[in-house]
């Protein structure tokens, strides 16, 4: 019997060394080919470039004809930056699918049968993701004639959505704005069109679909997620363009005077209109997103929110949102909306340190994925911070860095705009005024252009604080009028906090020091909850120099200053800001001279020099 066992176990043991194999039909092997692919497709910037790379070849091994295995290096090389391999891809794909067409349909010069279209509309991708702007134009439109004529309405939404990118990213804002309402208005038409012919075919004794009933239901359904991401532009342009029709330059003085005296308009509903409107666009994207349960889309929805938030002022929900989409979608959405979210919440992070630790964390997330952005941005924060800190060593290399990942910044100046505007910060806290003064205005040419708000604004604070850097209060201005009446259109509060401070420093300039006053306390009971920890410190030394200046300030009120000092100085040695640091022993200085409190005064100026010796 033992024998019997023995031999029956060698025998298993060589059935289990044999490599037996089970013949699989082309059809099943294609099909489970494709099936692969679609789920390699999600994986896409998920999974590093090189693991990619070796489960597409695996699949050719599987199925040499595999056609879509082309399309996906496509999508892997052009996530990761590869030009010259993801064009070469793009080629040898639709060349394999245009035979596989052929060889499925047969090719009579029927419109419907020819994949041109989605060739020229993949190539106007590729090129628009290089920022090759001009030749994704010509090839767009070119795809949108042919979507056209082969009457495909999935192609030409799709090419339409781009196609307002492009306009955009070069300038022609209100044709992107235009043609994102245009595509808005057809998907929304198509969709209560698909519905009416379901209520008859309901309502027939028999329900049998005609084949243009099928063509007009499959075409309502074919591009939801298009639909989705043109409401979350259309979102961002609402909130980037609001009031540009109303500016009316006429009204500078009068705003001004206002914000003088520290009144604001009545017209507070009109940031709230504004932000209603985009938050129902988001709104109604979400709908979409969730009855295809599109993951991706809805998780881009959540940081747009997010961001909508933000601008509007409120940072408690704008951080709620990137931490909902973090929670629940960021494990299935794209490479790229991650890490949007997650500088969402770094940017709303109001301790400096703690973003710093955050960011260094954070960007081991995306060491092994394809192009995601976030590595620009990463920089993009640390080079603010070091700015903001007085550290123009570190954000001069800094800059260095970034741009040698933007190596189109020369070649296209309207690209890379917030790179740009934090060059000629560093230009002008390093005494370079005129050079910073020239990057930004041709910059503000470029907002002009867009009629981009939002942008204008940043350029504008950019530009008062170089005058105000060069001693030249005067001519900033105009500059901060202009600032002023467009703060007054958009309302939003986290910019209306920085654009006081600002308006504070030059009325210190012209000695307008109670209306100064005035201002700085009306920013107060909102930086406490929706400003970063620096914005606050920012202020209390504003404060305390518009105090100082003021020659009738009480002793009372002096020695008060004197004590947010001191608090000053402990929380900006946590946070390692030289500037504030230099601030503060400078203000402590001049103080303690004018209470002639000789001893103290040498201490702070003893600390002062000694801050100058850091490096900077």
């Amino acid at each position: 019997m033992f024998d019997g066992l023995s031999r029956l176990y060698e025998q298993l043991m060589g059935y289990k060394k044999m490599k037996v194999s089970f013949p699989v039909s082309a059809e099943r092997m294609e099909q489970y080919t494709h099936k692969k692919a679609l789920d390699l497709e999600k994986q896409i910037g998920v999974l590093s470039c090189d693991e990619t790379e070796a489960q597409i070849s695996t699949l050719l091994s599987l199925n040499p004809g595999l056609h879509q295995a082309h399309f996906l290096r496509y999508m892997n090389y052009m996530q990761n930056k590869e030009y010259a391999k993801s064009i070469d891809c793009l080629h040898r794909y639709f060349d394999y699918y245009g035979t596989y067409v052929m060889k499925q349909n047969g090719y009579q010069g029927n419109y419907s049968n020819n994949p041109l279209q989605y060739a020229v509309f993949n190539l106007a991708l590729l090129q628009y993701n290089f920022q090759h702007y001009s030749q994704a134009a010509q090839a767009i439109l070119e795809s949108i004639k042919m979507a056209q004529l082969a009457n495909d309405h999935t192609c030409l939404v799709h090419a339409l959505v781009l196609y307002s990118d492009i306009c955009y990213h070069t300038g022609d804002t209100s044709h992107a704005t235009k043609l994102i309402n245009q595509c808005i208005q057809a998907q929304e038409a198509a969709h209560m069109r698909m519905l009416e012919v379901k209520k008859e075919i309901k309502n027939r004794p028999e329900a049998v679909m005609t084949e243009h009933e099928k063509e007009i239901i499959e075409r309502a359904q074919a591009v939801p997620t298009v639909e989705a991401q043109a409401l979350l532009k259309l979102a961002m342009y609402t909130l980037q363009h609001a009031g540009v029709s109303s500016a009316k330059s006429s009204n500078y003085l009068d705003f001004y005077s206002k914000h003088l005296s520290g009144h604001e308009d009545d017209d507070g509903g009109k940031k709230m209109r504004i932000g209603v409107m985009a938050l129902d666009y988001i709104k109604k994207s979400c709908a979409i997103s969730t009855s295809n349960n599109d993951a991706d889309q809805l998780g881009l929805a959540l940081t747009t929110r997010s961001k909508v938030w933000d601008l509007i002022g409120h940072s408690q929900l704008a951080k709620l949102y990137s931490r909902i989409f973090l929670r629940f979608y960021g494990r299935t959405s794209s490479v790229s909306t991650s890490a949007l979210a997650i500088a969402n919440l770094t940017t709303l992070e109001p301790n400096s340190n703690k973003q710093l630790e955050n960011l260094r964390e954070d960007v081991k997330k995306f060491q092994k994925n394809g192009y995601s952005g976030f590595h620009e941005k990463k920089l993009e924060l640390e080079l603010e911070n070091a700015l903001d800190r007085g550290y123009l060593l570190e954000a001069e290399k800094l800059l260095e860095e970034l741009l040698s990942l933007a190596p189109t910044l020369k070649e296209n100046p309207d690209q890379n705009i917030s790179i740009r505007i934090l060059s000629a910060r560093l230009l002008s806290k390093t005494g370079q005024h005129a050079l910073a003064k020239g990057k930004l205005m041709s910059i503000l040419e470029i907002a002009q252009g867009r009629e981009d708000l939002i942008l204008k604004v940043h350029v504008l604070m950019a530009l008062v604080e170089v005058y105000i850097n060069a001693n030249a209060a005067d001519y900033g201005l105009l500059h901060l009028l202009q600032l002023l009446d467009i703060a007054g259109e958009l309302k939003f509060d986290s910019l209306l906090i920085k654009i006081r401070m600002l308006t504070a420093k030059l009325q210190m300039r012209v000695k307008l020091y109670k209306a100064a006053r005035v201002l700085l306390l009306s920013c107060m009971p909102h930086s406490l909850v929706n400003c970063s920890l620096s914005v606050r410190l920012d202020l209390i030394l504003l404060s305390a120099e518009c105090d100082l200046r003021d020659g009738s300030t009480s002793e009372r009120r002096l020695r008060d200053q004197l004590g947010k000092l001191a608090n000053v100085e402990k929380l900006a040695k946590e946070q390692d800001n030289i500037r504030q640091l230099r601030s503060t022993y400078h203000l402590l200085a001049l103080i303690y001279n004018k209470l002639g409190e000789i001893k103290k005064r040498n201490t702070a100026s003893k600390k002062l020099m000694q801050i100058g010796a850091i490096r900077r």
